[in-house]
């Protein structure tokens, strides 16, 4: 299955400017979709990498190397757990002309667009990832201001200026490099699929005491499959949401036309929303690349029917319809998540924003996070269980097939475990008012490495067959 990219306007132009007409005959939200086969966003939200065919301008799909597209991954979170600023990211390109003689290109960095190329034909992947970490000291010293004075662009014994940015180019990517590749051999982050340990028989017996499931040859989850690194305090909030303790003005009118759009599409206008708020770690000094927006509408429930759990339900349905149609809207990078939420509920988030007020109604406190309330130990022993019987489901759900009674058992099975996990986080939140606790960080933990999608998935298409005749 390909990955979506996320691309501007702007950047598809620019990247099917060689062949202009072709440009009416593409949408660019149908070509990122359809052509793409894999991006990492940039924090602006704007391009991460394309496969590119040379001049041809198109994304070339015979490019397709999910190793080199992890690695890219993984090395640029390795120069950020390194306190290396490389904010925004830069588009990466990769080039796939062929490239004959001893002067072929390996790569460069084009300090006004921010944007690293690779040429990668016929290059063996460690080599193509080596260039990589020499274009991104390049990107480094751009972001540093180094890029007012790039040398005269002549040959390297004549230029000093040259000459010292390609000498930190050489020297400290490939000591980074080298740092990485390290890394890599003692923590195996990379590896295709889990690290698993053989513990089927326990295994089974905890979760299938009857026989009833058949798993194979499943291994189980370790603790030390878990990684934790991203989930780290930061020393202010979010510079790209947050500007002198208020919401950045243009990210406030944003939010507020979406969510307008949102309250009409509610489609309740005989109720006047109370506010409108963002919670959650954006808001907070938790935040990470991989937090959401999360814009909560406050309705009163009441006022829309005396049902409130019809109510709920029914807004339920209608947040999830308008997130599946519009999960592409990103602010600075970050997904905007909407909810509706009822005025009389307690608020877990320890950070509240009005934007209606644009004023703070629950003001965020750095010293809520302390190292010590994250209970490393207990989180990857739930997360590792919990990834273990996803997995497990997973097998049974392609065993089953056809039998109406195995899927039943694999969707109530699924949903239960749903319930598990979702429940324990609201619980959590709702006793200790921590967003750091160790139930919300191991729903964290599933959600940021596709555990919880795997989860739901497999809820329904299990219920979609056992309700199916053939």
């Amino acid at each position: 299955m390909k990955r979506r990219i996320y691309i501007s306007e702007e950047t598809f132009n620019e990247l099917t400017k060689s062949k202009k007409k072709k440009r009416g005959h593409l949408n660019p939200d149908k070509w990122y979709e359809d052509k793409a086969d894999f991006s990492i966003s940039s924090s602006e939200g704007d391009l991460g990498y394309a496969h590119v065919a040379g001049d041809a301008g198109m994304v070339c799909e015979e490019v397709n190397n999910t190793d080199l597209h992890k690695y890219i991954e993984s090395y640029l979170d390795f120069l950020e757990r390194e306190g290396y600023e490389i904010n925004p990211r830069p588009a990466i390109e990769f080039n796939n002309d062929p490239q004959e003689g001893m002067n072929i290109r390996t790569g460069y960095y084009d300090p006004d667009e921010r944007k690293v190329v690779v040429f990668i034909n016929s290059r063996h992947i460690k080599d193509i990832l080596r260039s990589f970490a020499h274009e991104m000291v390049h990107h480094m010293q751009n972001l540093r201001d180094e890029h007012k004075n790039w040398g005269n662009g002549g040959d390297l014994k004549d230029d000093e200026v040259l000459r010292d940015l390609e000498g930190e180019a050489y020297h400290v990517g490939n000591i980074l490099f080298r740092e990485w590749t390290e890394e890599l051999k003692k923590t195996k982050k990379l590896d295709e699929s889990i690290n698993w340990v053989e513990k089927l028989k326990s295994l089974k017996a905890r979760r299938d005491p009857d026989g009833i499931e058949d798993w194979g040859d499943l291994n189980e989850a370790t603790e030390s499959d878990v990684d934790l690194s991203s989930f780290k305090v930061q020393d202010k909030l979010n510079p790209k949401i947050w500007v002198n303790d208020l919401m950045d003005s243009r990210v406030r009118l944003k939010l507020l036309d979406i969510a307008q759009d949102f309250i009409e599409f509610l489609d309740v206008s005989w109720v006047e929303p109370e506010d409108t708020i963002v919670v959650g770690s954006i808001a907070n000094y938790n935040w990470s690349r991989y937090s959401d927006i999360d814009l909560h509408i406050v309705i009163d429930y009441k006022k829309v029917d005396e049902r409130k759990k019809f109510v709920e339900n029914y807004f339920q349905s209608k947040k999830k319809e308008w997130n599946d149609t519009h999960d592409q809207i990103r602010i600075f990078g970050y997904p905007v998540e909407l909810y509706v939420q009822d005025k009389d509920a307690d608020n877990a988030s320890s950070a509240v924003y009005s934007i209606d007020k644009n004023e703070w109604i629950k003001k965020p406190v750095k010293s809520t996070f302390t190292k010590k309330d994250i209970d490393s130990t207990a989180i990857k022993k739930k997360a590792s269980d919990f990834m273990t019987d996803i997995e497990g489901l997973v097998k049974s759900g392609d065993a089953a097939d056809g039998s109406e009674y195995k899927n039943r058992k694999v969707y109530d099975d699924t949903s239960g475990l749903i319930d598990d996990i979702t429940s324990a986080r609201k619980k959590s939140l709702s006793t200790t008012k921590d967003e750091m606790n160790t139930d919300n960080l191991v729903f964290k933990v599933l959600r940021r490495n596709g555990y919880l999608d795997k989860l739901f998935d497999l809820r329904d298409k299990s219920y979609d067959k056992m309700n199916s005749l053939s």
